[in-house]
């Protein structure tokens, strides 16, 4: 199962591919100019797939990698949705609140800062304005071909891949953002963490187990602690919904993001009355999936 991502070179960054613990250029592979290779990187993916999976050792990348960059040539926008009925009822009890009934109408989401993304093994800076950072584990679907008013059951063929995502949030500047009825902007503006790789979607396939839900599992780990784990399986509007929402009278483009919002169980709000404290400068966040690898920031 080859995993496709991109790491810092000489010349800017280079595409690779990750298969059974050793990372190879994915341009060797398919023995293209790296230039070429972005520029047509999702044409690739639908038609090349399966050169990816056979790397010789000539493609073999000797030295260590630790750092990733963003698993997409350029991310162009971010709409983050809030999919989860088990976040929300977590969330919103940490309020004295139950879910709002408008929740079930239709899945919703907000636009974060596409320019503010980091990939993994990167520093996350803690903005100087919040002492309430927190994480929050979720998955980035990659829009591959561009579409509009796309159906439900239609929303495969627009898929490249899916990626994990740590959307870092500042909660005390989100909740006085909600309370004047808009936001989160600035709770949210200074950080999205994607990678480390992509999962194609011809392997995103195989784990399929109905219409937009796949066995995906993640955990999210502070200092090596495990803090909370969920899969996406437990998805409330699937994968297929968020997509027909998304394009509704909208055209979606490569290299559009859309993130599922946090998995149950997926952020330091939701564990609060269970003593868990914020992040502080020092701590690692790792978010982990056993088909995707392991997402990890130190906060600094």
């Amino acid at each position: 199962m080859p995993l496709v991502g991109f790491i810092p070179a000489h010349k800017g960054r280079e595409c690779i591919v990750y298969q059974n613990g050793s990372t190879y250029s994915a341009s060797r592979i398919l023995g293209l100019k790296e230039s070429n290779l972005e520029k047509n990187f999702y044409s690739i993916l639908r038609h090349q797939e399966e050169d990816l999976r056979d790397p010789g050792e000539d493609a073999l990348i000797q030295t260590p990698v630790d750092r990733y960059l963003p698993p997409v040539p350029e991310v162009r926008s971010l709409r983050d949705f809030f999919a989860f009925e088990e976040h929300v009822r977590n969330a919103r009890k940490t309020r004295g609140e139950s879910v709002p009934p408008e929740w079930y109408n239709f899945p919703v989401f907000y636009f974060s800062n596409h320019n503010s993304v980091i990939g993994s093994g990167q520093e996350m800076h803690y903005p100087h304005y919040t002492t309430d950072l927190d994480y929050e584990m979720e998955l980035a679907f990659i829009i591959g071909k561009e579409g509009r008013n796309i159906a439900a059951d239609s929303y495969e063929d627009y898929i490249a891949g899916v990626t994990i995502a740590n959307d870092w949030s500042a909660r005390d500047v989100q909740r006085a953002e909600t309370r004047i009825g808009l936001g989160p902007a600035k709770g949210k503006d200074f950080a999205t963490s994607l990678g480390p790789f992509m999962l194609t979607a011809g392997d995103l396939s195989s784990l399929k187990v109905s219409r937009g839900k796949y066995d995906i599992d993640l955990s999210g780990k502070v200092n090596g602690k495990t803090y909370g784990s969920s899969n996406m399986k437990d998805i409330y509007f699937d994968l297929g919904q968020i997509i027909e929402r998304a394009s509704d009278e909208v055209t979606l483009r490569p290299g559009d993001i859309i993130m599922t919002g946090t998995f149950g169980n997926g952020c330091i709000l939701e564990m609060r009355s269970r003593g868990v404290s914020w992040l502080n400068r020092g701590d690692e966040v790792t978010i982990e999936s056993s088909r995707i690898g392991k997402l990890t920031n130190k906060v600094v």
